[in-house]
């Protein structure tokens, strides 16, 4: 019983705990703006993910980049670099190096070019493997949450 009775007030404490520090918590403006993207993709354009997730600090402005295709062969979010940050428009750049989980282990740096319009939320995204010719593309609409 009293086992009880200290996870009953344990709960209480916590719903209590909830009620008066969340509104706190909403009040906080919010540190980073977060668009998950879902992209169209046609079965040639391999190396473009369906979709991605970046994540915009407001701080400091650092950006973090993952999708499918960042998960497999990196496992944790990776960085990007703002190239254009304008009312308009963000531009991104991120590189996918050391893909050694696949054969041969010397597949080159692809390298990874965002524009989103902010207007309409749309994205479109390029990829590069450096030296080959092959170019991948893809475009999509993007949801924000800041």
């Amino acid at each position: 019983m009293t086992l009880l009775r200290a996870a009953s007030r344990t709960a209480s404490v916590c719903f209590a705990y909830a009620i008066c520090v969340a509104p706190m918590a909403l009040a906080a403006p919010p540190q980073q703006t977060i668009y998950t993207c879902v992209l169209s993709v046609t079965r040639n354009q391999i190396w473009i993910p369906d979709q991605v997730v970046i994540s915009v600090n407001k701080a400091d402005g650092a950006v973090l980049v993952f999708d499918p295709i960042i998960r497999y062969f990196m496992s944790n979010p990776i960085s990007a670099k703002v190239v254009v940050d304008t009312a308009a428009r963000l531009t991104l750049k991120w590189n996918v190096t050391r893909i050694n989980k696949v054969r041969p282990s010397n597949l080159p740096t692809i390298v990874y070019t965002a524009k989103l319009t902010r207007a309409d939320n749309r994205i479109a995204i390029n990829a590069t493997p450096l030296g080959f010719d092959n170019r991948f593309y893809a475009d999509g609409v993007c949801k924000i949450r800041d």
